[in-house]
């Protein structure tokens, strides 16, 4: 193969490479007169019409409510006063999402402001990870050549 087809073919690997990394998510919850949620990738991205499962104290393995965000992100709703407690609320969207656990108290004098993150990379993990990829395709390139340089001298 042409040495210009194989630079070209690393190259898109490279690119396809640093292109599949994955998002991180972010929610956030307050108690307002009811609970609102903020979903956004890691990113900053909202996580627009996002699948949202809401469970009561009373139930935690039976949804209480499902429903979807807004296309910022946002998800608002009220929770049954009956129910005081734990109430969690999972979003979730192609396969990224977290849970929020949010304490609903008999008076709602306490703000509470909650910020989960999960699958989070720093800019320095990525570039690292990118790294790792062009090393390895490098040493991929080089064992073939010398492969190949070895079978035609002999």
């Amino acid at each position: 193969m042409p040495r210009s087809i194989r630079l070209a073919a690393y190259a898109t690997l490279l690119v396809t490479a640093a292109a599949a990394n994955g998002h991180g998510t972010q929610i956030e919850g307050a108690v307002v007169p009811g609970i609102r949620v903020q979903a956004q990738y890691d990113t900053g991205e909202p996580m627009a019409e996002a699948q949202v499962i809401v469970y009561a104290p009373e139930q935690p393995a039976h949804p209480w409510l499902t429903a979807t965000t807004d296309h910022a992100g946002v998800f608002q709703f009220v929770p049954d006063p009956a129910q005081l407690g734990t109430w969690a609320v999972q979003v979730r969207q192609a396969g990224h999402g977290a849970m929020l656990n949010l304490p609903v108290l008999p008076t709602e004098t306490v703000s509470h402001q909650i910020t989960v993150c999960t699958n989070h990379l720093s800019r320095t993990q990525q570039w690292l990870m990118a790294l790792a990829v062009v090393w390895g395709l490098i040493g991929t390139a080089l064992f073939f050549y010398r492969q190949r340089g070895a079978n035609a001298s002999s």
